[in-house]
């Protein structure tokens, strides 16, 4: 091309930098708008979403219009738990309402109202509530001690249904702003009270005294009148038929009240703890109930209730300590618990009128501790008396009991200790656990007519006196544990039906001769004749369970219980043990069998029991059954047993055989420690030579037997020239200390031990408690894994057990155990989250493992749902069980993601002798997983580059990839190899037109807004990369090459033009080829081509201005 100079008129300038700078910034500013609407707006709304939100907007809208303008209902209720009043309410339910009020109580709204859900007919929204939206407010009032509650509720719900009229009642409160109420000036003013009326039936009820009431006496009308105060109404006469819950309650100005006819109801704490001193019913003949704590804590002296009254609440005179007389009336069928409890002064009540009487509550009379005696004999409807109805009432000394009374409840007459004497009634049924503990001056029980009398409760009379005979009905079939614990019976007869008797039920007492047991019995407990005197035991019963030391430390010689099946009756250790036998005989009364008498089941007798330690050189033929007693042998002991093991003493015990006869017979004794002994207990008989019996009160004895303190004690009885001596041995009982409680603790890896005291306790088996000190319990092995285990008394535990006040009388052993829980750690699995391509294999999965402790090991599979398509499977974990843990697992999620990875090649033709094909003459590309270009390798391992013909080659990539192309060699033409022809020089291009003059441009129009552009559709990726471009080695060695797809152009130099060079099987491109700032649809500078570089546009502009202002350039041509 010709070298030209160029130049440029001002005017023409003026238009040239003019198009320059429009054509620079205007491609940019259109830049700018398409990079701000792509990455701008975030979410796509269409049309239809948004027309749906502006819906659900204006549904809002219009919903919290109605609940703050067009709801406007109210709830006004006071309720009573005596007289069941109830305010109805007007209150309703729109079905279109779009507020949802809960059922609950509303205790007011004072959180931020940001979050209200709103239900419409047809659809669910959820939006916020505006701050200024009328709400629900409620207020609530708590009367002291009652749980009476008022309540007042607005809400802002359009009425359509009215409250369900069953849970209502007609009973309003007396507006007083709108009203006046009246009465007789010879009462209390009326106005001094706050009413509710019932307009249905006229009557009127005294919900409570105005505080501004100052006087000491109230007289409270029979009736009232209101009158609306704008004569709207009739003035209307109502009934005061009930004085309302809390209507006095805690008033300390009112003294006295007097309550007159027509009231029916005295509610719950009316004026209970308030000052009233004086209660005047005199004129009342209608009241029939008295609510609980209705004159609870007042200091009323006397009160007479009249005869109307059917029920007394529960607390109703609760500690009226004041009162000292109450008559019960006549037609009085119910008293609740705790109605008169700790009336401190209460000597006397008088229970003959009231013989509709059916109940007397638990605690009814408890610590009446000045009340003498409670005649119930005119009661002949009462049928129960409850738990601990009289307990604690230390000054009774009688008690009749009616014929109708068929329950006696726990603890009825606990500790009533100067009672002495009870009968029994017909009807009687059961007698509850401890009815009449600690009663110690009960000698006498009479049962003669208690003759449907089913059970004895547990301790029902332990340590309770009773002495002497004591016959059991026939009807009894359970006598409880520790039932006649303790007592002084001496002779005991059992009724024919008798089935169990519970464990130590007639322990320490001093039963003597043989007990005769009915066919019935089929268990006797425990301990349940431990510590008597008695000689021998018969029964003709078949199956019989006897418990550990049931008749042990007695005088056990004779066991009859020929029909008891030996096999199938249950058998436990040490049954009769350390019996204390004695026989007054002589020399011929040599046999096993003239001491002990045994058949159990025919199957073992006497013959079969070991004999041991005898004394004085007697000795035992155990094949024969008699013993040898050399000549002058006055007296001789040994020791005997029938037991199945040497650590099972079974039956056993030691004999004392005296032979000659002497005038003053007495027996060694064995006594548990803390009971009584006296010599007579021990005593037999005693006569003179000539054989007149000598009474008890003539033989001297002497020595002396502390029962309290263990030993043995040798004590002696002389008559005239003659006496004998015997030993006492004073025993300890065998006592339990029973642990109680629990505590619980986290397993952490360690072990552990019990750290808290408190939550443990110790029952001993006298009933008294124990206090631990630290270092008394223990567990009984290491605790480390989770589990429970077993605390224990220490041995320092028991030690300071035995050095109690009760050490001296028991040898204390372990009983129950507590526990100790260590509960499983909590610990978390979290599962890592994985990703892989469609196709590849699985990748290793992890997780994370916290809350275990160190040392431990957690064994745990991973798995996931099975499935290989694109999407999310979850990982969940297969723990192995561990006592240790409390796993939770928190699933991973498996993502399989469409792969990117592609390789391509095309076959390849070349000529013999070409140089050797490269990895672009196969047109190979690859992506990787990510669709990132990768490498691509060629093997031609298997091609024979000399030699014409077809092979296969292989392409292969990085990440394994592999595909076969085809290497085509085609023969040569001549030896030289293939050849191509060199290109021709292109022709110059002939030299541009020169341009017309621009005219002048006209003032352009202003432009009109431009529509916003619709949301661009977002293009997808290219599933694969472009191949590579092929360049010939002829183009590749020109400098600056610009390149667009697969054509280039190739600037010109001083040899040659610049040139467009296009692939020889891509010709046509050339036709279409458009340069790359064209091609994108996005603006750039002209200046700066299609670099999209900040500094380069910058210098564009700067080129652009300072052609504006500084170059002056006219055109010249050559």
């Amino acid at each position: 091309m010709t070298n030209r100079k160029m130049i440029i008129n001002k005017k023409e300038l003026l238009i040239a930098a003019g198009t320059a700078v429009t054509l620079g910034l205007g491609t940019t500013m259109a830049h700018q708008e398409i990079a701000h609407a792509a990455t701008d707006g975030t979410t796509t709304v269409t049309p239809d979403t948004q027309n749906n939100n502006n819906n659900n907007q204006a549904s809002v809208s219009t919903d919290t219009e109605k609940t703050a303008n067009t709801s406007d209902s109210s709830t006004n209720s006071t309720t009573n738990n005596s007289d069941k009043e109830t305010v109805a309410s007007d209150t309703t339910t729109n079905a279109t309402s779009t507020a949802d009020v809960s059922n609950s109580s509303i205790t007011g709204l004072t959180s931020d109202l940001t979050n209200t859900t709103t239900d419409t007919t047809n659809n669910q929204t959820t939006s916020p509530v505006s701050p200024t939206t009328a709400t629900a407010t409620s207020t609530s009032a708590q009367i002291p001690n009652t749980g009476t509650t008022q309540t007042s509720t607005t809400t802002d719900q359009t009425p359509t249904s009215s409250t369900d009229a069953s849970t209502a009642t007609t009973l309003k409160p007396v507006d007083t702003t709108a009203n006046t109420i009246t009465s007789d000036a010879s009462y209390t003013d009326a106005n001094n009270f706050t009413w509710s009326t019932d307009d249905t039936t006229n009557e009127a009820t005294l919900t409570a005294i105005n505080d501004n009431y100052t006087g000491t006496s109230v007289n409270i009308p029979p009736t009232i009148t209101v009158t609306s105060n704008d004569n709207s109404t009739p003035a209307t006469n109502y009934t005061v038929t009930s004085i309302g819950n809390n209507a006095f309650y805690a008033n300390s100005n009112v003294t006295s009240v007097k309550i007159n006819n027509g009231v029916t109801s005295i509610g719950d704490g009316a004026f209970g703890y308030s000052s009233v001193t004086s209660v005047d019913l005199s004129d009342n003949k209608t009241l029939q109930t008295i609510g609980s704590q209705a004159f609870a804590g007042d200091q009323i002296s006397n009160v007479s209730l009249p005869d109307s009254v059917t029920s007394i609440g529960e607390d109703a005179f609760f500690a009226n300590k004041a009162l000292t007389n109450i008559t019960l009336p006549a037609n009085l069928t119910t008293l609740g618990n705790n109605a008169f409890i700790y009336n401190d002064n209460l000597t006397n009540v008088d229970f003959s009128k009231d013989t509709a009487l059916k109940t007397i509550g638990n605690q009814a009379f408890c610590s009446d501790t000045k009340l003498s005696s409670v005649d119930l004999s005119n009661n002949e409807n009462l049928i129960s008396i409850g738990d601990t109805a009289f307990g604690y009432d230390v000054s009774i000394t009688d008690v009749k009991l009616p014929d109708s009374l068929q329950t006696i409840g726990n603890q009825s007459f606990l500790s009533n200790d100067k009672l002495n004497s009870i009968n029994f009634g017909a009807g009687l049924l059961s007698i509850g656990n401890n009815a009449f503990t600690y009663d110690g001056a009960l000698t006498n029980l009479d049962f003669s007519k208690a003759n449907n009398l089913a059970s004895i409760g547990d301790g029902a009379f332990e340590y309770s006196g009773v002495s002497g005979s004591l016959t059991i009905p026939d009807s009894t079939t359970t006598i409880g544990e520790q039932a006649f614990a303790g007592d002084q019976i001496t002779n005991l007869t059992f009724g024919n039906n008798l089935k169990s008797i519970g464990e130590s039920a007639f322990a320490y007492n001093k039963i003597e001769g043989t007990l005769v047991f009915p066919s019935t019995i089929t268990t006797v407990g425990s301990n349940a004749f431990m510590s008597n005197q008695i000689n021998g035991v018969s029964t003709t019963a078949t199956e019989l369970n006897v418990g550990s030391n049931a008749f042990s430390y007695n005088r056990l010689s004779t066991i009859i219980a020929p029909d008891v099946s030996v096999f199938q009756s249950t058998y436990n250790p040490n049954l009769a043990t350390n019996e204390l036998a004695a026989i007054f005989t002589d020399s011929a009364h040599n046999s096993i069998s003239d001491y002990l008498n045994i058949n159990i089941g025919n199957l073992l007798t006497e013959k079969l029991v070991g004999v041991s330690n005898l004394s004085n050189g007697v000795t035992y033929d155990s094949s024969t059954g008699i013993f040898s007693i050399p000549t002058g042998v006055t007296s001789f002991t040994f020791d005997w047993s029938l037991a199945p093991s040497a650590s099972d003493k079974g039956y056993s015990g030691t004999y004392d055989v005296v032979l000659n006869d002497p005038s003053i017979k007495v027996v060694d004794t064995k006594v548990a420690a803390g009971s009584t002994w006296t010599p007579i207990d021990s005593f037999v008989s005693a006569n003179t030579p000539d054989g007149t019996s000598v009474p008890f009160d003539q033989i001297t004895v002497t020595g002396t037997v502390d029962t309290q303190t263990p030993g043995v004690y040798q004590v002696t009885y002389s008559y005239g020239n003659e006496k004998t001596t015997i030993n006492v041995t004073v025993y300890k009982r065998e006592g339990t200390a029973n642990l109680s409680g629990s505590s619980s603790s986290t397993y952490n890896g360690q072990n552990q031990s019990v750290e808290d005291l408190n939550d443990y306790y110790v029952t001993l088996s006298d009933g008294s408690t124990y206090n631990l000190q630290s270092g008394d319990i223990a567990l009984d092995q290491d605790a480390k894994n989770a589990g429970t285990y077993n605390v224990v008394l220490t041995t320092q535990g028991l030690n300071h057990i035995a050095n109690t006040e009760q050490g001296n009388l028991y040898d204390w052993s372990q009983g129950s155990t507590g526990s100790f829980i260590i509960n499983q750690a909590d610990a978390t699995i979290t599962i890592n989250n994985a990703t892989k391509y469609a196709g590849d294999s699985d990748p290793q999965f992890s997780a994370s493992v916290t809350g275990i402790f160190s040392g431990d090991t957690i064994n745990y599979t991973l798995t996931r749902t099975p499935g290989e398509d694109v999407g999310d499977y979850p990982i969940t974990a297969n723990v192995t069980a561990d006592s240790n843990y409390n796993f939770t697992v928190e699933d991973g999620n498996l993502q399989i993601i469409a792969s990117k990875k592609s390789l391509n090649g095309s076959n390849y033709t070349m000529t013999l002798g070409d140089p050797t094909p490269t990895v672009e003459d196969f047109q190979a590309s690859s992506t990787d997983d990510n669709g990132d270009v990768q490498d691509v390798s060629l093997d031609l391992s298997q091609a024979d580059l000399t030699k014409a013909g077809t092979y296969n080659v292989k392409l292969t990539t990085p990440d394994g990839q592999e595909k076969t192309v085809q290497l085509i060699i085609n023969a040569s033409d001549n030896a030289g190899g293939g050849s191509s022809t060199s290109p021709t020089d292109p022709t110059d291009p002939t030299d541009p037109t020169d341009p017309t003059d621009p005219t002048d441009p006209t003032d352009p129009t202003d432009p009109t807004d431009p529509t916003d552009p619709s949301s661009p559709v977002i293009p997808s990726n290219p599933s694969t990369k472009p191949a590579k471009p092929i360049i010939s080695q002829a183009v590749a060695d020109k400098p600056n090459i610009v390149m667009s797809g697969k054509v280039y152009y190739i600037p010109g130099n001083k040899q040659s033009t610049a040139q467009l060079v296009v692939p020889k099987q891509d010709e046509n491109s050339s036709k279409n080829y458009k340069p790359v700032y064209e091609e994108s649809g996005v603006g750039t500078f002209p200046q700066t081509g299609n670099n999209d570089n900040i500094f380069v546009k910058i210098l564009g502009v700067i080129i652009g201005l300072m052609t504006l202002g500084v170059i002056d350039i006219r055109r010249i041509r050559h």
